[in-house]
């Protein structure tokens, strides 16, 4: 008699799950003044949420609009409201000068975490959690994380790292042709900094070249200007000094020379980065998860947030 299989599980809420969320929202939805539309329960294997909604704006007339509306759970939605009121719009208005009306970003999707099939579910897979990339201002000002961080710790890292790399490399040069017994070898170590970047290279002077000038008016014939050094005769001035953004001369052929300029970047200091900042940091208070761009090159265009239980009552803010 051939053994029949148990039919798998039905990918769908029971009736006391559906019950238990939609109480929930009732209380967790009732202080906020939220527009919402509730969406049909949604469950796939791990994925899901039983009262999903869609939601279109917190906080009354006065509020943040999102758009398009993000699905999420009810639980998200009402952290959402509270950092409005404490973080987000006290910290545009004093920073910005203008409050938050529309967020941009997205809740749902059921995958893993980095949609990695080799780590955790995501905590966007219930719904829990929402990506912020843009705030709109009433003003009308678009802040985007993405251009309004400004460099992250690991970009002026990597900037450091690259003009060491320069420096050695320059320094090799020198090391080489110095031992072929080359005495025209020459290396230009690239500078650390901006302002070094910056710095111009000394100026060489064409010599004591002196200029004969004739006049019409004493009759007298000029005399006889001296030949054309190595230098132009319009970089030849009266004190004997290089007119300004001549360049030195050109290295001769056969020395070996590196000339590796690296600009090292730094943190930003425009109103919208540290609007950005300010409300990352303040995040922190509010949420079990925040991610922004100085956690990993995945965050770099938005902010992480949610809500996710913890055995652990510190919040994780990167």
């Amino acid at each position: 008699m051939p053994i029949v299989k148990a039919a798998p599980p039905p990918d769908e809420w029971t009736p006391e799950q559906l019950a238990t969320e939609l109480r929930t929202c009732l209380q967790v939805l009732a202080p906020a003044a939220a527009e919402i539309e509730l969406a049909e329960p949604m469950k796939s294997g791990a994925c899901g949420t039983p009262a999903p909604l869609a939601l279109r704006r917190l906080g009354g007339s006065r509020g943040v609009e999102f758009s398009p509306p993000p699905t999420m759970n009810c639980r998200l939605a009402a952290s959402l409201n509270d950092w409005i009121e404490k973080v987000l719009q006290p910290s545009a208005e004093k920073v910005l000068g203008s409050r938050v009306k529309r967020i941009i970003g997205a809740s749902y999707s059921c995958r893993n975490v980095y949609n990695n099939p080799k780590l955790t579910l995501s905590e966007h897979a219930t719904g829990n959690a929402i990506d912020i990339s843009a705030f709109v201002t009433a003003d009308g000002r678009t802040v985007k994380v993405l251009s309004g961080w400004g460099p992250t710790d690991r970009d002026i890292v990597a900037a450091q790292k690259k003009a060491e790399a320069g420096k050695a490399e320059a320094r090799k040069a020198v090391a080489v042709a110095g031992a072929t017994g080359s005495p025209k070898a020459t290396a230009k170590v690239p500078p650390l900094n901006a302002e070094a970047a910056e710095a111009k290279p000394a100026q060489k002077s064409p010599g004591n070249l002196q200029k004969t000038e004739y006049r019409r008016e004493t009759g007298k014939t000029p005399q006889a200007k001296p030949e054309p050094g190595p230098q132009k005769d319009a970089a030849a001035s009266n004190d004997g000094a290089e007119p300004k953004g001549a360049s030195a001369p050109a290295e001769k052929s056969g020395s070996a020379s590196k000339d590796v300029q690296v600009t090292i970047p730094k943190p930003a200091t425009t109103k919208e980065s540290m609007f950005l900042k300010r409300l990352h940091e303040g995040s922190c208070g509010l949420f079990t998860t925040v991610l922004g761009p100085e956690a990993n090159e995945a965050h770099r265009d938005h902010f992480h947030l949610d809500i996710k239980i913890r055995g652990s009552k510190t919040p994780i803010c990167r």
